[in-house]
């Protein structure tokens, strides 16, 4: 064969090649899950793929087809990149898998995990910009509603009596918290004042008593999943992790799409120490938060895993009642 058959023939096989790696790529990279470290297979391929594109592209061809297929293939490896760091957790990690690597700094998907962790974190800074403010409004908007109508006194004396129960049950003066809960009960009894005694009655083993509680604000409460979220937000607040987790569970039985649940089974997580778990549950929180346009559990959901992904941690999850 003459010499330049042979070379005009070598840009044609390489295009072939490099549609068939692009093809395979396009259909491991759809969904990793599940893949634990076959996903440095994917990373490997997205390697040999740029480096025949590259070379292509130096023989003076028109890729734009390719280039348009490789975009569509890194936004979905973009979008799994939290994902991605978890499927290689139990392997080592991507960050050992980089260091075996030493990938250059323009072969991003092997930073990918950076990446995602930064994104988390300025999302965590725009949307708690936005709760700041809206805290704000909040608070002036209860300001002015207080001056025009005002809590009746009874009212104003039993929720001073459950700020201060609240203040001793964190402190780990569950006797005194008791005492409390019950005043504010007896000057004007609520929902979220009878859960925060089925914790405490719970927590000392009063189980009788805890039950009593927990029927009474049943017949004040209708919706047994926000008394049962509450009780897992108590719980949690108590460092009673067991009781937290299996409240939050009950909730579930009842509504297996309801946020807060999750957001509790996270917070549990995080304080065993179980990070991965504690980010699958945050990130469903967030999942359904957003679904349910649940801005503020979004964002606190979202918050929590970019802690978690910048490798800090955070405190107790959010309110129940």
């Amino acid at each position: 064969m003459p010499k330049g058959m042979a070379d005009a023939d070598a840009p044609e096989s390489g295009l072939t090649d490099l549609r068939a790696d692009i093809r395979e790529l396009e259909i491991t990279a759809s969904n990793l899950r599940g893949k634990g470290a076959r996903v440095l297979d994917v990373l490997r391929l997205r390697d040999s793929v740029q480096g025949r594109f590259d070379a292509l592209v130096d023989r003076g061809m028109d890729l734009r087809p390719e280039q348009t297929r490789l975009e569509t293939i890194d936004n979905m490896i973009r979008r799994q990149g939290g994902l991605l760091g978890r499927e290689l957790a139990e392997s080592g990690g991507i960050e050992a898998a980089r260091a075996e690597r030493r990938p250059p700094e323009d072969y991003w998907w092997w930073f990918v995990d950076i990446e995602h962790a930064q994104h988390l974190r300025k999302t965590a800074i725009r949307y708690g910009a936005i709760i700041v403010g809206a805290l704000i409004l909040i608070l002036v908007g209860n300001y002015v509603l207080t001056q025009l109508y005002g809590l009746s006194p009874l009212e104003k004396q039993a929720e001073s009596y459950a700020s201060r129960g609240e203040q001793l049950a964190q402190q780990g003066d569950l006797a005194g918290a008791i005492v409390e809960y019950e005043a504010a009960n007896e000057v004007f009894p609520s929902a979220s004042n009878y859960v925060w005694l089925s914790a405490l009655y719970e927590t000392l083993g009063e189980t009788a008593r805890a039950a009593e509680a927990l029927a009474a604000a049943e017949t004040l409460v209708q919706d047994r999943r926000a008394i049962y979220a509450s009780l897992a937000r108590n719980h949690d607040l108590l460092g009673n992790l067991d009781a937290s987790e299996a409240w939050a569970y009950r909730l579930l039985a009842l509504d297996n799409d309801y946020a807060q649940a999750w957001l509790y089974l996270g917070a549990v997580a995080e304080a065993r120490g179980n990070t991965e778990s504690a980010i699958k549950f945050f990130e469903e929180a967030a999942r359904l938060a957003s679904e349910q346009n649940d801005n503020p559990l979004y964002v606190l959901a979202r918050m929590r895993m970019g802690m978690l992904m910048g490798g800090g941690a955070s405190g107790p999850s959010g309110a129940g009642f």
